[in-house]
């Protein structure tokens, strides 16, 4: 017992001469640091020395003695909600906090959007923390709060993207529609949508696109064609934010695929003008915007089936649908008969 609780203690020491290290100090002038690891080692199920890394790693993000003091136990809280790890749960919520540029003492409200919010969606508290603590900064750029982040994280989740994925889609969806291209914006103008209120602030992200999309509704196929194909990546980005969204394309200028692309990226660049597809500098298959906008190029990859021969194909199997239909009905008809 002894040796037990002196390894312990030395576990302590060491533990807490590393958050001194990184915040530039001695032990002995952070004493109130120590004091509340040690009360975070009494009162919940980590040790002093477990409190004592969580602190250091929020150091580590620059917060000061007494923001470590604000947050730890928020930290410890959401680790163990969220079956993660210290180091995932406080840096998920220093980069929450901090991307929006609150104060430690309000860490509590992020920790709980991230942990009640992971049980509304198709994700856990690991996937919307790292989405969530990625996204922050951006989302307060364009004056958006937690909650309705949070909302579009979870619209997200449940088309199966989470984690840094999410983040990277919201935050290109945001820049998209706050700060647009300028044939992004005239095609907005055309619609009758503005990111911004009369007074200049920047609207709700979700009602934004929800907006979006309902100027969309009752165009003809051809009306909502000509106006999409000048959305560049906002089409895709709302695709991937709303659950039902009106334009269904999954590609977006800048994307790259890991292999062969699919025919139908080639025909949708061949069909909006905006865009072809080549090999980037690393040998991968890229969406690239046109420049002239003259002369659209239709890149295949030397295997890829021509369109006429898939719109065949896709004739063949409705055929065989309809026939297997045919056969259940009769299947059916003669079992109850």
């Amino acid at each position: 017992f002894t040796k037990t609780s002196t390894d312990a203690g030395m576990s302590f020491d060491s533990a807490m001469s590393q958050v001194a290290a990184t915040m530039g100090t001695t032990v002995d002038k952070i004493g109130d640091v120590k004091a509340k690891a040690e009360e975070m080692g009494r009162t919940t199920k980590y040790t002093a020395t477990e409190a004592a890394e969580g602190m250091n790693i929020l150091a580590q993000a620059g917060l000061s003695a007494d923001e470590q003091i604000s947050g730890i136990g928020t930290v410890l809280n959401l680790a163990s909600a969220g079956a993660m790890s210290l180091e995932e749960s406080a840096s998920y919520t220093a980069g929450a906090v901090k991307g929006f540029g609150d104060s430690m003492s309000n860490a509590s409200y992020y920790a709980d959007l991230m942990a009640k919010g992971a049980t509304l969606a198709n994700t856990d508290v690991r996937g919307l923390g790292e989405a969530f603590s990625g996204s922050a900064a951006t989302a307060k750029n364009y004056g958006q709060a937690a909650d309705s982040v949070t909302l579009s994280l979870l619209r997200l989740a449940e088309q199966n993207v989470t984690g840094s994925e999410a983040s990277t889609a919201l935050n290109r969806a945001m820049a998209d529609l706050y700060t647009p291209t300028d044939n992004a914006s005239k095609a907005l103008n055309q619609l009758g949508v503005s990111a911004y209120e009369a007074n200049g602030d920047a609207k709700d992200f979700n009602d934004l696109v929800d907006e979006l999309n309902g100027s969309l509704q009752g165009m003809t196929a051809e009306q909502k064609n000509n106006v999409t194909s000048h959305t560049g990546c906002v089409s895709r980005n709302c695709t991937k934010i709303c659950v039902r969204s009106v334009i269904m394309e999954e590609y977006y200028i800048g994307h790259v695929f890991d292999g062969l692309y699919p025919p139908e990226a080639a025909q949708w660049c061949n069909d909006n003008g905006m865009c072809h597809i080549e090999k980037n500098k690393d040998g991968k298959y890229e969406i690239v915007e046109n420049v002239d906008r003259e002369e659209p190029e239709h890149l295949f990859n030397d295997n890829t089936p021509s369109i006429p021969e898939l719109n065949k194909k896709i004739e063949e199997l409705t055929k065989q649908n309809e026939m297997l239909a045919d056969r259940l009905l009769k299947l059916s008809d003669t079992i109850h008969a």
